[in-house]
């Protein structure tokens, strides 16, 4: 209404056209409706909030607020800032990757990708982002603050070469549903999880597989945390009655340490496996002990159990590398109220993979989310 007025009054008084009026948001106050995502820059203090039609709210201290808007009102499937870098980076559902420059509020380039991105992920201090797709398939993308362009790297690794390295004789046919920068590795090593539960750590220094683990790595000493809701008290259990043949869908996970030596995942079952992963450099992979560094978690006794929707790590001040709190939404009996679970002294659940922390375990729920 205002612009057709304003073109109105300025056409008739001094021959002013529509195309030198450009109405837009230049400001926007608190948390927009539909939002579906969220990105956190710790260094810079800003926190992200993508929506389901297109709007990112970036918020920060100092009163900072700027509003982002994608000429497509569409969702975001993942969003993840260039930390300290004064860019932010996301995918959208038609599976274009896109960055934002903070600093002039604006898109500054986008790639539209062939393949449907299932996995994506910004290594810590870089420009470089891993962009994992339907196919098993692994690509690099670099952005290029001084062009403004995203740049398809010609480093990637294609289903059938991990097969084939890792010793897997059945081929991969399984999308890649997450993949994780191992912490202090400077890039070189990543977590690569399929959707099957198989899970690859890759070193890209060396072109070579670092470990591998999957559901059949519980047949051995599957040690189980069981938190019953009508039960204050945790239960340890050496739990063997697992069918390991069957592939467990991953649904979530994260890295649980701060050096990338526990890897939390999260499965649609409502199983929580804690991994206990090599971070040596010249470590590999040694068969037959990968049983001795498993931990299952389940926050409900009953056989039939929520998806793990979420899992996040958040450090604690501990001076260990375990120390911190673990938050786990889902996981609970199918019909129970939605709850977030902390998981807090977070380095006492490791005294079953590092025995020199006492055993102990607390939880507490957030109800109503």
């Amino acid at each position: 209404m205002l612009a057709k007025l304003f073109q109105k009054r300025d056409a008739e008084r001094r021959g002013v056209t529509s195309a030198d009026l450009d109405p837009r948001v230049v400001l926007h106050y608190g948390i927009p409706s539909t939002a579906s995502i969220l990105a956190v820059d710790p260094i810079q203090g800003l926190l992200a909030v993508g929506t389901l039609d297109g709007r990112i709210k970036v918020i920060g201290g100092d009163n900072i607020e700027c509003l982002l808007i994608y000429p497509k009102p569409m969702p975001f499937k993942n969003l993840e800032f260039l930390r300290n870098q004064g860019f932010l980076a996301s995918v959208s559902n038609e599976n274009e990757v896109q960055v934002w420059d903070l600093e002039h509020r604006c898109l500054a380039s986008n790639l539209q990708w062939e393949s449907n991105i299932t996995a994506f992920s910004v290594i810590y201090g870089t420009q470089y982002m891993y962009v994992g797709d339907e196919h098993g398939s692994l690509f690099v993308l670099k952005y290029d603050p001084q062009e403004g362009k995203l740049l398809h790297q010609p480093y990637h690794i294609p289903a059938n070469a991990v097969a084939e390295v890792a010793g897997i004789s059945a081929p991969i046919h399984h999308c890649i549903v997450g993949v994780l920068p191992q912490p202090c590795s400077l890039g070189n090593r990543m977590l690569i999880a399929y959707e099957n539960g198989l899970l690859i750590v890759w070193d890209a220094s060396q072109d070579s597989v670092v470990c591998v683990r999957g559901y059949k790595d519980l047949h051995v000493n599957n040690k189980t945390v069981v938190n019953s809701p009508n039960d204050t008290r945790h239960e340890l259990s050496n739990d063997t009655s697992d069918n390991t043949s069957v592939e467990r869908d991953i649904s979530s996970l994260c890295w649980a340490s701060a050096n990338g030596s526990i890897l939390a995942v999260g499965y649609v079952d409502g199983d929580i496996i804690l991994w206990k992963l090599s971070t040596d450099i010249s470590a590999k992979d040694q068969p037959g002990k990968s049983s001795d560094n498993v931990v299952k978690l389940q926050l409900s006794s009953g056989s039939r159990r929520l998806p793990v929707i979420m899992l996040y790590w958040s450090e604690g001040r501990s001076s260990n590398d375990c120390g911190g709190h673990l938050f786990i939404y889902g996981g609970d009996a199918i019909g129970s109220e939605e709850v977030l679970t902390i998981i807090e002294a977070y380095e006492t659940v490791m005294e079953l993979l590092f025995p020199k922390f006492a055993p102990k375990l607390n939880t507490k729920k957030l109800l109503d989310m």
